[in-house]
């Protein structure tokens, strides 16, 4: 049943495991690809940053993220857009990183809070796009541990009517 749904890990191996990023100490947060420029895009909560690295995880490039407490998770939407959550603040933000992006302010980005009663620094820890759904995946880690699926959010973004449907998965 889960491997006709795609979630099939049986199968999956590592290719690389565990290998330090040169340049960054530690604090290496969510990661995500985007197949728009052919690197990864790691979050950085402490200080605040987003990392884009090669498929081989070599820095390539480190951006101050301004207006977040606690970064803990990016996904890739589509072309240039990203959401970054912060597991301090509850809150999704949608950014822009273009290749000329040196420094992103999250003041005035579109933002998403869901104040589901997270306690501090035990709130959204991850999150995902599902690009044939176009909906958003939010992972609680405890307290409670769930999946929280968020859609209508494209349309929303848009100025096309504002229907946003929370859901736990």
């Amino acid at each position: 049943e889960w491997q006709q749904k795609g979630i099939w890990l049986p199968s999956y191996h590592v290719d690389i495991e565990a290998r330090p990023v040169a340049g960054l100490e530690d604090n290496l947060s969510g990661l995500t690809w985007s197949p728009e420029t052919g690197t990864l895009f790691a979050a950085i909560n402490r200080p605040p940053a987003i990392a884009e690295l090669t498929r081989e995880g070599e820095l390539l490039r480190l951006i101050p993220l301004d207006g977040s407490e606690d970064p803990e998770g990016i996904t890739h939407v589509e072309g240039p857009v990203f959401v970054i959550s912060d597991e301090e603040l509850q809150s999704l933000n949608w950014v822009v990183i273009g290749p000329e992006t040196a420094r992103i302010d999250l003041a005035g980005t579109p933002q998403l809070r869901l104040n589901y009663g997270a306690f501090h620094n035990m709130g959204y820890e991850g999150v995902s796009w599902d690009s044939q759904r176009r909906e958003l995946l939010i992972a609680q880690e405890m307290l409670p541990i769930r999946v929280l699926k968020v859609s209508g959010l494209d349309e929303a973004i848009r100025g096309e009517g504002l229907d946003i449907e929370v859901r736990e998965w």
